[in-house]
């Protein structure tokens, strides 16, 4: 997917086949509800930073802003882009609000997330997008490779310093432009500020503690995940323990390649010859390391 800035983006996608979004709709399910119900938000999930615009379900079940796209129309004619779907959410609130619905109970509103899918890996996930995002930036200032272990990992502590500024400041502008209370009560806020606090830990825990095999998981059942890792690795070596872990980032089962620390957290001590053998298989642009990975099947 590309990413553009978000001042450039409706500039630069005004076809509906380059506009990347995820649309939720707030329904009235019951007679005499909330009367802020009946809400679409789309969250335009390949800006920089992303965000979320807000407007009436319309009575034909099709939204302005998509309706608009697929009459291949550029989205700037009208030049009522801003007042009939106004921007209301801006970083990971506009990223959550494509991942949770609203179910009404006894005339109040309750947040679940889609699919029973946990915080934690919400988190991860959007964590991980910013991440990609901040290091393809990145790449003429530092001038990396993979296999630049000091970059990346000054790369890793600045892109950590400065999500959670940012976070915090996209946060306060969206709570200055959101005017439906569904998305000002305490659940949506509590949300929203686990995230910034998944954010400290993490900041925490690379000042303070190796970190752990498990932490990189954003599969749902990490137990599951971590038993059928050990019946793939455990007494192999090499290529077939680097092509499942290549195998499980391209599946985003994990949120990051696999490093020396993390692995030996889980599975053994290597020497830096025994390391490597695994590493080098663990990279993408290793064309026999995705011809092994293209033949493990971690989960049917």
């Amino acid at each position: 997917m590309d990413y553009y800035n978000e001042s450039d983006i409706l500039k630069t996608f005004k076809y509906s086949d380059r506009l990347a979004f995820n649309d939720r709709f707030i329904e009235e399910k019951k007679k005499g509800a909330l009367n802020y119900a009946g809400k679409v938000f789309v969250a335009v999930i390949n800006s920089i930073p992303i965000y979320a615009r807000m407007e009436d379900e319309h009575e034909s079940g099709e939204q302005w802003v998509i309706q608009q796209l697929c009459n291949e129309s550029s989205i700037l004619e009208s030049g009522r882009y801003d007042i009939d779907c106004a921007k209301v959410l801006w970083g990971f609130s506009a990223y959550l609000i494509s991942n949770i619905v609203f179910e009404l109970c006894d005339n109040e509103y309750y947040l679940n997330n889609i699919n029973g899918v946990s915080d934690d890996i919400i988190f991860e996930q959007y964590y991980s997008i910013c991440y990609q995002i901040y290091k393809v930036q990145k790449i003429v200032k530092y001038k990396y490779s993979n296999n630049d272990v000091a970059k990346i990992k000054a790369l890793d502590e600045e892109f950590r310093q400065q999500h959670l500024k940012t976070e915090r400041e996209l946060w306060t502008k969206s709570q200055h432009h959101v005017a439906n209370p569904l998305l000002k009560t305490d659940d949506f806020k509590k949300k929203v500020n686990d995230y910034f606090l998944f954010l400290a830990r993490d900041m925490n825990i690379v000042k303070n503690e190796k970190p752990k095999f498990e932490s990189i998981i954003q599969y749902r059942d990490k137990g599951r995940l971590l038993k059928r890792f050990h019946e793939l690795i455990d007494n192999n070596s090499g290529a077939a323990i680097g092509s499942v872990f290549l195998k499980a980032k391209q599946e985003c089962l994990i949120t990051k390649k696999v490093t020396k620390s993390l692995f030996e957290s889980e599975f053994w001590a290597c020497s830096k010859s025994e390391w490597e053998s695994i590493r080098k298989y663990t990279d993408e642009g290793n064309i026999n390391a995705l011809d092994r990975a293209n033949q493990i099947v971690i989960f049917d």
